[in-house]
């Protein structure tokens, strides 16, 4: 790196052409997160015996989990490189992610019939049996209504604080679901 007037080159030129460069990253990242995220489903769904794993809602859920999830910057931590309206927008965009993930979460949960007695036992053993603390208050409470809440408040620290706990809810969703559907609870015969 070269010192030049009390800033460091990085060696991509001034900066527009980074944040250019960093702009064509993340549009051309984009497809490609949207593939793994509907390949992932896919992969989920060829899972036999996994009845939970086959719902036709599944491959939207985890669109919308992995675009929410990118946003977990919405504090603008990297907001020097940007004006005020994309760090806008990226709140914005993160606000709806989560509350689009927990209206598809209740919905996958609640709304949808399941498609077999196993996946019905599944899904009871994540909402109410051995992986309701993950399900209610990891995912629920913590990754969606307590982030939303301090995205709410728009104080950056607050905010980041935000983006962190709604990967953790993110985790804590997939671990039930990943173990629930696995049979690895006490709703499942052995």
């Amino acid at each position: 790196m070269v010192a030049h007037r009390g800033r460091r080159k990085h060696g991509l030129g001034e900066g527009g052409q980074r944040t250019e460069l960093r702009g064509l990253l993340l549009w051309t990242g984009l497809p490609l997160a949207v593939g793994v995220a509907i390949y992932t489903a896919f992969l989920f769904g060829q899972a036999e015996g996994r009845d939970l794993w086959q719902s036709t809602l599944l491959p939207f859920h985890l669109v919308v989990q992995s675009h929410g999830r990118q946003r977990h910057d919405p504090a603008g931590r990297h907001g020097a490189a940007f004006s005020p309206e994309p760090v806008g927008l990226a709140r914005l965009t993160f606000g709806i992610a989560l509350a689009v993930d927990l209206f598809v979460t209740l919905l996958g949960e609640f709304g949808m019939p399941h498609a077999s007695d196993t996946a019905a036992k599944a899904a009871h053993a994540i909402s109410h049996g051995a992986y309701r603390t993950h399900f209610w208050i990891g995912s629920i409470l913590v990754g969606h209504v307590v982030a939303f809440a301090l995205l709410l408040t728009g104080w950056t620290p607050a905010v980041a604080l935000g983006g962190l706990l709604a990967i953790a809810g993110l985790y804590l969703f997939e671990y039930a679901f990943c173990l629930g559907a696995a049979g690895d609870s006490e709703f499942h015969e052995t």
